[in-house]
């Protein structure tokens, strides 16, 4: 299966295929509206509304029979547009990964036959997380923006977050998976 992502160099060939053969924007052309549009372009859904309190979850996503996919955002869990749009991205991860989306047609599948628990971390969250990382965040485009952001040793990491239109806080936490920054 090419499309199952099993470590960080299965996700970047899965990212490349989006480029090459589903024809995404590559990342300084991507905002949260322009991936909206590519998720449309290929059978999907993106809305977002208020889940009860009590429901703690960033979202869920749903695969229908006819491979048309739901992705629904949680509209009270976002501080910021920066993570709505990592989310969302995030959930795209769900779908390429961890349905037959890409593979089987009209077969109906509901991931986990519910909404995902993304308080869990666990494998697939982790490599949803991977992908959203790898995909809003490229290695070559952090490192060049890093090294152009330093100044006297110092790093705006608000700067760095506006220009991969992601939040603060996953702005480093990229940066240091990386090794950019401890």
């Amino acid at each position: 299966n090419k499309y199952m992502a099993y470590n960080k160099s299965d996700i970047l060939k899965v990212i490349q295929i989006l480029h090459r053969e589903f024809k995404l924007p590559y990342q300084e052309r991507l905002d949260f509206n322009t991936f909206q549009k590519f998720l449309e372009k290929n059978g999907g859904v993106v809305k977002e509304k208020e889940f009860s309190q009590t429901f703690l979850e960033d979202g869920y996503i749903q695969l229908n029979e006819d491979n048309t996919f739901l992705i629904c955002l949680n509209s009270e869990r976002y501080g910021s547009d920066g993570r709505k749009y990592f989310n969302l991205v995030k959930f795209f991860g769900h779908l390429l990964f961890h349905t037959s989306y890409l593979e089987e047609k009209n077969k109906k599948e509901i991931f986990k036959n519910e909404v995902f628990h993304n308080r869990y971390y666990d494998t697939y969250e982790s490599e949803a997380v991977e992908f959203a990382k790898s995909l809003l965040m490229p290695y070559e485009d952090m490192k060049e923006e890093m090294y152009e952001n330093s100044k006297n040793g110092h790093i705006d990491m608000n700067k760095i977050a506006e220009i991969f239109k992601v939040d603060e806080q996953m702005a480093t936490i990229r940066a240091g998976n990386l090794g950019f920054i401890s």
